[in-house]
């Protein structure tokens, strides 16, 4: 099977656990070479980040170094997609599900394609400006939430509550590497 058919595979699976279907994980390959490979999701993502990244940049000030932005965004962009993986080897470990990591971060990154194919251009609306789309972004932060929350429990075969948390830790992490990069742009 082809590296493509592979992602191929995995986004179907993303989709059926979008439609909130537990079967999904059936088609992720939940080996070693699967995790390393569902890694290639950041890649997929990529175009839709830069997208929202140069529309982010124009409403920028003047004063802002452009290489200083790039670089600072596209080092947030990898940390984005490898802090959280790092973090979860420990909360798997604090809640005996070591068995199901890997599943769960193919899930994830698999999964982060189909969110970020929702949310970004929403982004995009909203940091160009256009008026009226902050409610439409809060319902779909919530879907994309819930399809997490989904993804979590189905994955790590967590209960409703323990999956909110890890929910709620992942959004802990993107915040504070949000203010992170914002802050460094910002020096």
């Amino acid at each position: 099977m082809t590296a493509l058919n592979k992602a191929a595979t995995a986004l179907y699976g993303a989709y059926r656990l979008a439609r909130l279907d537990p079967d999904g994980m059936k088609y992720f390959d939940d080996s070693p070479h699967g995790f390393w490979h569902s890694f290639a999701a950041a890649v997929v993502v990529l175009p839709l980040f830069i997208g929202t990244m140069l529309t982010r940049w124009i409403n920028l000030p003047d004063t802002v170094n452009g290489w200083r932005y790039v670089s600072i965004e596209l080092i947030a962009y990898v940390i984005a997609w490898t802090a959280f993986p790092v973090i979860m080897v420990l909360v798997v470990r604090a809640m005996d599900r070591e068995q199901f990591y890997i599943r769960g971060i193919v899930a994830y990154n698999w999964a982060a394609v189909l969110q970020n194919l929702v949310y970004m251009p929403v982004a995009i609306l909203s940091l160009s400006g256009v008026a009226g789309i902050e409610p439409l972004a809060l319902i779909i932060l919530f879907l994309v939430m819930f399809y997490t929350w989904f993804v979590i429990k189905t994955a790590l075969q967590l209960s409703p509550l323990l999956a909110w948390s890890i929910v709620a830790l992942d959004l802990i992490i993107s915040m504070v590497l949000s203010f992170w990069a914002d802050a460094l742009i910002a020096a």
